[in-house]
C-alpha cells in the first residue's frame, strides 16, 4: 500500500513539476526503473577503456581516468603506484584525497613516476583493478640543448690551454 502511495504521489510531481510548467505532453516513463531497488551481483565495474599507457618526457602531464560504476554502492577507491621493478606498491590517492577520486593527475613527471599505476574500487561484494603504465621517455631527460654545448665546449678548450 505504501509502495503506491509513493508510485502515485510520484507521478503527481513529474506532472506538476515537468509537464505542466512548459506546456508539454509528458514523456513515458517507467516507474520501476525508478522506484525498485537495483540489485549487485558483483564488484563495482570499472570501464576500462580509459585507462591506457603512457609515454611522456619529464616536465609534461600525465592523466589516468577510471571510470567507476557507482550503481552498486562503492565502498573505496584507491590509487597505487607500483614501481617499475615491483619491489615497492604506494597508496597514492583515496576518495577522501582532494580532487577528483576517478582522475589521477601528475602534473610534472620525472623519471621516480615511472612505473604501474593501479585504480581499486571496492564494495561488500569484491574489488574490481584496472593497471596503465607511465613510460618516462629516457631520450630526453639528458639532452643538452645547443647554448649548454657552446658553454661546454668553451670551458672545454679553456681546461685544456691550462
Amino acid at each position: 500500500m505504501l509502495h503506491q502511495l509513493y508510485t502515485g504521489v510520484f507521478v503527481v510531481v513529474y506532472i506538476l513539476t515537468v509537464c505542466l510548467p512548459f506546456a508539454q505532453p509528458c514523456r513515458p516513463f517507467d516507474i520501476r526503473k525508478i522506484v525498485e531497488p537495483k540489485t549487485c551481483t558483483g564488484p563495482p565495474g570499472i570501464e576500462g577503456t580509459h585507462m591506457t599507457n603512457l609515454t611522456l618526457s619529464p616536465g609534461k602531464e600525465a592523466k589516468f581516468v577510471c571510470l567507476i560504476d557507482h550503481s552498486c554502492l562503492v565502498s573505496v577507491i584507491k590509487w597505487y603506484h607500483i614501481t617499475p621493478d615491483n619491489s615497492s606498491i604506494r597508496l597514492i590517492k583515496t576518495a577522501k584525497s582532494p580532487g577528483d577520486p576517478h582522475v589521477h593527475r601528475i602534473e610534472k613527471v620525472t623519471i621516480e613516476d615511472e612505473g604501474t599505476y593501479s585504480c581499486v574500487a571496492e564494495n561488500v561484494i569484491g574489488k574490481t583493478e584496472v593497471l596503465a603504465y607511465l613510460t618516462i621517455n629516457p631520450a630526453s631527460i639528458c639532452k643538452p640543448n645547443l647554448f649548454q654545448l657552446i658553454i661546454l665546449g668553451i670551458v672545454s678548450a679553456f681546461a685544456n690551454q691550462t
